[in-house]
Order: structure tokens, then C-alpha cells, then sequence
């Protein structure tokens, strides 16, 4: 999975199943990777809110409606890309 698939599957995930903890959502990526991929997403216009919970992070994404059809279109675009390349 490239880092924009990784993004945009972050946020598809958060918008189609809700909030998630950090761990969840890092896809095995250092915790350093996965901050630098929420800051790209947010600079993107997601509006990510993170709050601790018994020790974790728990990640939520308030405007899913206003960015779901790009984010699904741009996924879509970046999936079929990688199956030609």
C-alpha cells in the first residue's frame, strides 16, 4: 500500500466505520509514519479530532459527508492505478 492509499483508507475507515484507536489505523507503520499521515490528511481537509482514552488514541472524523466522495474517488483511482502499474 503506497502512503496516499494509506491516507485515504485511514480516512474511508474512519468515515465508514467511525472512531478508531491509533493502533487500528497505523497498518504497521511507526508511530512518527502515522502522525506525518494524519498531518497529510488533515492538509488534505480532513478534520481529524484524537482523543486519549485509557491510555490510547482514539481517532475521529468529523466532515466525512463533505469529503466521502473524493476520498472514494481518489481510492478508487489510486487502487486501479496499482493493479495496471
Amino acid at each position: 500500500m503506497t502512503e496516499l492509499q494509506h491516507i485515504l483508507w485511514i480516512l474511508k475507515t474512519l468515515g465508514e466505520q467511525g472512531p478508531q484507536p491509533g493502533q487500528a489505523l497505523r497498518g504497521g507503520t511507526s508511530r512518527a509514519t502515522f502522525n506525518r499521515r494524519l498531518q497529510e490528511a488533515r492538509h488534505m481537509g480532513a478534520e481529524i479530532e484524537a482523543v486519549q482514552s485509557g491510555g490510547a488514541w482514539v481517532y475521529r472524523l468529523v466532515n466525512w459527508s463533505a469529503i466521502a466522495p473524493r476520498v472514494l474517488r481518489w481510492l478508487e483511482l489510486e487502487e486501479s492505478r496499482s493493479l495496471v502499474g
